[in-house]
């Protein structure tokens, strides 16, 4: 079975997989979610000196002290950057990088050279005016409990509270610090990208260098999803008390339906296992119904079908 490492974004922390990593682990899979520092438990860490650099050396750590190796790395949104840095530290240690609705970056850039040049100035804002100058408070001027059901489309309130209790704001080093992607062993690193096109986020469009010649990138997997991340699919029937107990509902097969990604075939009402293509994708034991709301999960399937959990 495969080892993932999925590292969260901006604003969130380990804690927004705490869906997905117990389906995967059901299915034999070895699954970490580190906090990077500064957010979620690891909030009172949180200092100006915290930039991109430590989030890279926190995931860094992670692998080498759990001495982990062939790891599928997956990084949503904002964490596309950390992955990128990561694999050029230690490509030997990873066996796929997972671009889960991430920004993927160019050698020298920062993540705000890929935010839309609009959005620049509202968010320099906030970290002027609301985070003492070195801390991002949350994406845009809207306050969270507007934004998040508005454009993350978590309208449950149950779910609502759940994520307003959690999120904590980023250090805006961490959207400022350039990298440098210049490695030729991780050019070589196997990639996937997912994109889930109901977030119509400009920002993201970088995916399609994905396709480009830049850092190796050309052997890219990429799938399109018409469905979001945003959801928290299935928490709603046991509200925020159990939220790793709950079955799939139908954002989560909708997704399915959309990912055929390799060694998986899919139709418009179920999702069939089929020996994988890609053995270190750990594509095992996977059947969907749709009139059943539970079934086994495993491989990149179950990354991108329930990882919605308050995603950006």
């Amino acid at each position: 079975m495969a080892t993932f490492m999925l590292v969260h974004p901006a604003w969130l922390g380990g804690w927004c997989w705490c869906k997905l990593a117990p389906l995967l682990r059901e299915s034999g899979h070895q699954v970490h979610t580190p906090t990077l520092t500064g957010l979620g438990e690891r909030a009172h860490l949180a200092h100006p000196g915290v930039d991109l650099a430590t989030h890279i050396e926190d995931i860094v750590n992670a692998l080498v002290f759990e001495d982990l190796d062939e790891v599928i790395l997956v990084g949503s949104s904002s964490a596309g950057m950390v992955i990128a840095c990561v694999a050029e530290r230690v490509p030997g240690r990873i066996a796929r990088l997972v671009y889960l609705d991430a920004f993927v970056p160019a050698d020298g850039q920062c993540l705000l050279d890929l935010v839309p040049a609009d959005r620049r100035p509202a968010m320099e804002a906030l970290v002027e005016s609301e985070g003492e100058g070195w801390l991002l408070p949350r994406f845009a001027a809207a306050p969270w409990p507007e934004f998040i059901p508005r454009v993350w489309q978590v309208t449950d309130e149950a779910d609502l509270a759940w994520m307003l209790a959690r999120l904590r704001p980023t250090p805006f080093g961490q959207f400022t610090t350039p990298i440098q992607v210049t490695d030729p062993a991780a050019a070589r690193l196997p990639r996937t990208y997912v994109r889930c096109t109901a977030w119509p986020a400009s920002g993201l469009r970088s995916h399609d260098r994905a396709r480009g010649p830049h850092g190796g990138l050309a052997a890219v997997h990429a799938r399109r999803l018409a469905s979001g991340l945003h959801h928290q699919p299935g928490r709603g029937r046991q509200r925020a008390a159990r939220p790793d107990r709950d079955g799939p509902s139908r954002p989560h097969r909708e997704m399915c339906s959309s990912a055929a990604l390799p060694g998986v075939r899919v139709s418009d009402k179920h999702l069939h296992r089929r020996k994988p293509r890609s053995p270190d994708l750990g594509f095992r034991r996977w059947w969907w119904s749709q009139p059943s709301p539970a079934g086994p999960a495993g491989g990149l399937v179950a990354v991108v079908s329930t990882a919605g959990i308050g995603m950006r």
